[in-house]
């Protein structure tokens, strides 16, 4: 059996949401984007609706854009928020309006107007993202055992070398259904080293038919828009890249801090050098002897483009798997992820499964 807990998310915006130009000495309202509003909602919304406290109270995440647009998760659904392309009958503009009660942002100062009608045209012109709006990439862990006596999990993420505020939120999915039985993001994360990050996630007993299995989906972005609106697409992409190599470990129990820093360096997925790729070579460290498979999958999921599985491998040594891409001819460039599934052979020792994003070139 694996375990998971809830996860991560830090956002870092900052965007100008000066949209009035002057024409022939009228006054016109440029379209408003989502760069335009993106420095309005952390300072003002993040205080219950992002990483910081007691967010996940509230449901409602709002530290990437995909978070803001799937709304408030309540009694096993999602509540739509926001209404692309009609600001007046968005829940997200009536709250901040007074229209619905209580009035947003709770127990802070009503937003200033023209901070309201900034957000309204935004909807009013579809709430799309933009080219500084961060991509979600998606891992999917699947096949985790749950029942009445095991039904929380731990989630370990290490963000690569001198990247930490990476986006993280998670849905926890029972694979019978389909449906969201859990919605977490991380809340008063352990830092070891500014590297892992660790946080519990519990399936509610009542959210699904015990006995069973669900699969866990890892959202990851660099955030959702952060002072980049001058940067050129080049600049985009390579900050974007920072993401290759985030590395999570999913386990029943909480995984002891000397047990992470020892691995503190252990790169699961080394750098890919020289485009266009032509191998990938996948390094891992087993804490016990352990049967392993590994599958990668193009992020999101899909059909499996690797399958590798071996039984009663060694223990405190590094291993290695290459994936040689010419066996894949019709790989194309973008973000993929392997999905480690170890069993350990020793019962005193839990093996988590392992999970890495990373980006191939072609």
């Amino acid at each position: 059996m694996t375990t998971l807990r809830s996860a991560l998310v830090i956002v870092a915006l900052a965007i100008p949401y000066i949209l009035l130009s002057q024409t022939s000495g009228s006054r016109e309202m440029k379209p408003a984007t989502f760069s335009d509003i993106a420095n309005i909602l952390p300072s003002q919304c993040e205080w219950c609706h992002g990483w910081e406290n007691h967010g996940s109270k509230a449901g409602y995440y709002m530290g990437t854009y995909g978070g803001l647009m799937d709304g408030p998760f309540r009694n096993g659904n999602f509540q739509r928020a926001i209404v692309p392309g009609d600001a007046e009958n968005s829940p997200f503009v009536q709250f901040i309006e007074g229209r619905k009660q209580p009035r947003m942002p709770l127990g802070r100062e009503p937003l200033r107007k023209e901070r309201i009608e900034l957000i309204r045209r935004w909807i009013d012109n579809g709430a799309r993202p933009d080219r500084t709006t961060s991509k979600e990439h998606v891992i999917v862990m699947d096949g985790i055992s749950v029942d009445k006596q095991n039904h929380s999990f731990w989630l370990s993420c290490r963000a690569p070398k001198d990247l930490q505020n990476i986006g993280l939120r998670v849905k926890v999915i029972d694979e019978a259904t389909g449906k969201v039985v859990a919605y977490e993001w991380p809340q008063h994360a352990k830092d070891l080293n500014g590297r892992w990050n660790q946080w519990k996630i519990e399936v509610p007993v009542a959210a699904l038919k015990l006995p069973g299995s669900v699969a866990v989906a890892l959202y990851v972005s660099n955030g959702w828009a952060a002072a980049t609106a001058d940067l050129t697409q080049e600049e985009l992409d390579k900050d974007e890249s920072g993401l290759d190599g985030v590395i999570f470990l999913l386990e029943a129990k909480q995984t002891p801090d000397d047990e992470l820093l020892k691995q503190k360096d252990f790169r699961t997925v080394p750098q890919p050098q020289n485009p266009p790729h032509q191998n990938i070579r996948f390094q891992y460290v087993l804490r016990a002897a352990s049967d392993l498979m590994l599958t990668v999958k193009p992020e999101g999921g899909g059909s499996a483009l690797f399958l590798w599985s071996d039984k009663d491998l060694p223990a405190r040594k590094i291993l290695e798997t290459t994936w040689k891409l010419g066996s894949a001819p019709s790989l194309k460039t973008g973000w993929y992820f392997a999905r480690m599934r170890c069993t350990s052979r020793e019962a005193s020792v839990f093996q988590p499964d392992l999970a890495i994003l990373f980006r191939v070139v072609r």
